[in-house]
């Protein structure tokens, strides 16, 4: 994503956010840091007890919004359990926050013409917006426009026949706090 005279990058395997400037250099604009989670008993393994965890965040998208800020989608590591993945606002200095959370397998998100956030992930019922309320869902199953005359598609999840589509007001993005939008 073209940002400040280079490229944001989402990192999934540092699980950062870097800049990468036209000239070679890169440098880092956020690090997602971990969240404490349980883990369900024999999710690492047969027999294993339930436990606290330590589950990355793992960025998977990133994009500039109407606001200048970047936002990023995050797939959640181990246990990687529905609705615990999230889209964060970052502004380089400040500690990621999350705007959407209550969501799962974050694949892919862009912004439309009219500042809505698109978010592209496997399905999870019952996504919210963290801030304002308004967010409306579509349930896709194959291609779904994301509103700039390009294609979201694909599902992240093995075998699965549902995925989601969802689009969250800019209101909701960028309420109170989060710069004008």
């Amino acid at each position: 994503m073209a940002y400040q005279g280079g490229f944001a990058v989402a990192d999934a395997a540092a699980n950062d956010v870097v800049l990468v400037k036209n000239s070679g250099q890169v440098s880092v604009l956020a690090r997602i840091p971990t969240r404490a989670e349980t883990a369900p008993a024999s999710t690492l393994g047969p027999g294993s007890p339930a436990m606290q965890v330590r589950a990355q965040a793992v960025p998977s998208s990133v994009a500039v919004g109407p606001d200048g800020a970047l936002y990023v989608g995050l797939l959640r590591g181990v246990p990687s359990l529905p609705g615990t993945a999230e889209v964060d606002r970052i502004v380089p200095g400040q500690a990621p926050r999350p705007v959407v959370t209550g969501l799962t397998w974050v694949s892919d998100i862009a912004f439309d013409a009219k500042g809505r956030l698109d978010i592209l992930e496997s399905a999870t019922p019952g996504a919210r917006p963290a801030r304002a309320s308004s967010s409306r869902s579509t349930a896709s199953a194959g291609p779904t426009s994301g509103g700039r005359g390009r294609c979201l598609s694909g599902l992240t999840q093995p075998g699965a026949n549902t995925g989601r589509v969802r689009r969250v007001g800019a209101s909701a993005v960028c309420g109170s706090g989060a710069g004008p939008c």
